[in-house]
């Protein structure tokens, strides 16, 4: 799976800051942007059928093309709504979820300063 989205990636040449990385490959994440906020859907596609269950994504860690130094993040999900951690990084920001279960919406907003 990682590798078809990789070949899809590289004949659509998108640029650097479009790549968001994910520790999970089961995880598909889409974003789109909202005013100076960040909107990311994020799925987990980790099924396994002989339980029909999804299996939780453990300790998530997204690495999203950030320019501001700090945000805030705000995760959504079934666990209700919680704020993961969120740090800069080398021109990203890096969000750490500790579990993902199934979906969640995760807003990312520049801190005020």
């Amino acid at each position: 799976m990682t590798a078809d989205r990789d070949r899809i990636l590289g004949s659509v040449r998108a640029p650097a800051s479009s790549r968001i990385e994910s520790s999970d490959p089961g995880v598909s994440v889409t974003r789109y942007t909202l005013g100076d906020r960040q909107v990311l859907h994020l799925l987990n596609y980790r099924y396994d059928e002989t339980n029909d269950w999804v299996t939780p994504s453990k300790d998530l860690r997204l690495r999203i093309p950030w320019e501001g130094s700090s945000a805030t993040a705000s995760l959504l999900d079934l666990e209700g709504e919680r704020e993961p951690t969120a740090k800069s990084e080398d021109g990203a920001l890096v969000v750490e979820i500790p579990e993902l279960a199934m979906y969640g919406v995760l807003v990312i907003a520049p801190d005020a300063t």
